[in-house]
């Protein structure tokens, strides 16, 4: 198991920038893992690092300073796994594929084959409360009218994170309410704004969670032959859509999570998102 701790700096603006309306001050975080700084030169992005924190996928968390991580070179974000108690980190290091390229290449395919995979167990509680507790201390901490990093993250930003909140708190995102996951795997669970849950907790009539355990069993010995994955997934689909009309809240947005499919194997790591939408 490892430990997360997002620590954030006030870099204190000349006149001249001050004059130039870059702020009092630019406030910028870094990332240490199990006390050992991660020593990537780049910035963090606070809203996909707390995004990351509600469901799984790719994330670009490190980005250049303008916002934009292809600027940085930075084109693979860091793949998150969420488990029952646990968030998991994969990603490439470097993350930019930079110093590999030349004045023609931008280096990406020697990236690929050159760049090691570091791989990180964090425990959600803690990972979970030293983020809301780095958020809390920047607030309090720096001026309202300094600037923070990447360029584009503005006060308003800051204060609308709440790793303790639901994903409809988190900036730029068009899903409103709560956002529920079904993970197509092994145990056929159900994520709910990053916690894991039964199905009991959703307050589905019972005759449809009697219909949905129903298909489990009927798919459970062929539901990780590759050549049914797109039935699978358009059954879920079928499935998750119908409880919209059994009792789950409105203001839910359904997504299915399954295991995109590598040399006819699931990877656990790249997943991939079907939006589930009302009609």
């Amino acid at each position: 198991m490892n430990t997360f701790d997002l620590r954030f700096f006030v870099e204190q603006h000349t006149q001249e920038q001050i004059d130039y309306g870059e702020g009092t001050a630019l406030v910028y975080q870094k990332i240490w893992i199990d006390g050992q700084h991660l020593d990537e030169p780049y910035s963090v992005c606070l809203n996909d690092l707390t995004r990351s924190l509600f469901y799984p996928g790719e994330f670009k968390i490190f980005t250049c300073g303008c916002g934009y991580a292809g600027c940085a070179s930075i084109f693979d974000g860091i793949f998150v796994r969420h488990e029952p108690g646990l968030i998991r980190w994969r990603f490439r290091r470097p993350v930019s594929c930079r110093e590999f390229g030349t004045a023609d290449d931008d280096g990406y395919d020697d990236w690929i084959q050159k760049a090691l995979w570091s791989e990180y167990a964090f425990d959600r509680n803690q990972m979970l409360t030293n983020i809301a507790n780095a958020l809390n201390d920047i607030r309090i901490q720096t001026d309202i009218d300094a600037s923070y990093c990447p360029y584009g993250f503005e006060r308003t930003d800051l204060d609308a994170l709440n790793p303790h909140g639901q994903l409809a708190d988190i900036p730029f995102e068009e899903r409103t309410g709560q956002s529920l996951f079904f993970l197509a795997d092994e145990e056929n669970q159900f994520l709910l704004d990053g916690r894991f849950v039964t199905m009991d907790c959703l307050n589905l009539t019972k005759s449809f969670q009697r219909r949905f355990q129903d298909w489990l069993q009927i798919i459970h010995s062929s539901r990780l032959d590759p050549e049914n994955r797109k039935e699978l997934v358009e059954d879920a689909i079928t499935f998750l859509t119908d409880a919209y009309h059994n009792g789950l809240s409105t203001d839910t947005t359904l997504w299915m999570i399954t295991r995109r499919l590598t040399d006819c194997t699931l990877d656990p790591w790249n997943q991939e998102k079907h939006p589930v939408k009302r009609e």
